[in-house]
């Protein structure tokens, strides 16, 4: 189905196709996602076609903000848009310049080619290159993910988190002001009362879908209780506190990252992968993007090989930061990575317990962002307290990462 766009979003699309040489040319934009498939935006594709040759042309996609009044009020809507076109502008660019001064041939590249962007409120956008048409496929969400799937992440992290860390320590006036622009996009500078019981509440919504998954387990119950407990001092206070914080990709599920195979035929054995949707990019502790992605997305049998991924990690990080010349003894060593991940890791439980109900709702189940504004209610209370067609394999999910936490003593 044609879509239509505004005049700003025609004529930044006017603006990519002169800018890549086309003249003469048609141009068809389509819708291109599916309900669910993004809470903070619509996705377009766009496919510019030039009329004189019929092998030129580029496919595209246009992730487009909603703006649905009530909604923009009550979500950070704005700053997500300008966070991701910031990464996308000013980040990346810094990270490649450093990767070429410096020599880093492990370097971070996992990125969608970007194109261009709007800012302007209400037409916030950003066009980049549409990697579908490279061969690259989503994960099925429903599914665990697998350990082949599981260690190109994490080695993909590593050389993202490494570029940053080596950018802190090469250059570290550069990384500052780099990163006075990447507070977290959620929190406020002041803290009304309003906002801190909003805070409690929304925790008691997110901690009963994991109190309701081990309910029959006592020991599992006990050691969330525990986290619960301490999660107010934890998000409020330690999260400030990492001594590697560096630069982050923030919202780390399986639908922000894109897969490609050599064998189209064969999608257990990816080769490349790309990461998607920097809209909540901040800083802190490398742990909080592993952990997240780790307990969300993995299988059970995955999460007993936690070791064996942390040395994956670990082993790239220390290739880019080498390859950078940075100091050997500002390198973390796999001990401290290890408990890094002791502490920092129960904000991946958290972030778990929170979109595991979005990764295996079916799409009618999704909520309509637009509509819960307007009930007055907030995306986690939506989330939280409705019922799922798939409660059973949710619960299932939830348990096996809180057992296996308890189990490790990371609770």
């Amino acid at each position: 189905m044609s879509v239509t766009l505004s005049e700003e979003k025609n004529d930044l699309v006017k603006a990519i196709a002169k800018s890549q040489g086309f003249d003469d040319y048609t141009v068809n934009i389509t819708s291109g996602s599916m309900k669910g498939d993004g809470y903070l935006g619509i996705i377009y594709t766009v496919y510019i076609q030039d009329k004189r040759k019929i092998c030129k042309h580029l496919h595209l996609i246009m992730k487009s903000a909603l703006t649905e009044e009530t909604l923009r009020e009550n979500s950070p809507i704005k700053k997500a848009y300008d966070r991701e076109i910031y990464l996308y502008n000013v980040v990346f660019p810094a990270f490649d310049l450093l990767s070429h001064e410096v020599g880093i041939t492990n370097r971070f590249c996992e990125t969608a080619k970007f194109y261009g962007s709007l800012s302007v409120d209400k037409e916030e956008c950003i066009v980049l290159e549409n990697l579908k048409e490279m061969n690259f496929k989503l994960w099925n969400r429903k599914l665990a993910m697998d350990e082949k799937h599981v260690a190109l992440v994490f080695k993909t992290y590593a050389k993202f988190h490494g570029t940053g860390l080596a950018l802190k320590y090469l250059k570290p006036e550069k990384y500052e002001e780099l990163c006075k622009n990447l507070k977290n996009i959620f929190r406020k500078d002041e803290k009304s009362e309003d906002d801190m019981k909003q805070f409690q509440e929304n925790m008691k919504f997110v901690f009963t879908n994991g109190f309701r998954a081990v309910a029959n387990d006592e020991k599992a119950t006990q050691g969330l209780t525990k986290f619960a407990q301490e999660c107010k001092g934890f998000f409020m206070e330690d999260l400030q506190k990492a001594e590697y914080s560096t630069i982050l990709h923030g919202d780390c599920w399986c639908n922000n990252m894109m897969f490609k195979y050599n064998n189209l035929e064969d999608s257990s054995r990816p080769s490349e992968m790309c990461l998607l949707d920097w809209q909540i990019s901040q800083t802190g502790s490398p742990v909080l993007d592993l952990s997240y992605f780790f307990y969300a997305c993995s299988a059970k049998n995955v999460l007993y090989k936690l070791k064996d991924f942390l040395t994956i990690y670990h082993q790239n990080l220390s290739k880019t930061l080498e390859e950078a010349g940075v100091n050997p003894n500002d390198i973390p060593t796999y001990e401290g990575l290890e408990d890094q991940w002791k502490f920092y890791s129960k904000h991946g439980l958290f972030m778990t317990l929170l979109v595991m109900k979005v990764i295996l709702s079916e799409v009618e189940e999704a909520p309509d962002l637009s509509e819960l504004a307007k009930s007055g209610k907030n995306l986690i209370e939506s989330i939280s307290g409705t019922e799922s067609k798939n409660m059973e394999a949710i619960n299932k999910r939830l348990a096996d990462v809180i057992v296996f936490m308890n189990e490790q003593d990371y609770l």
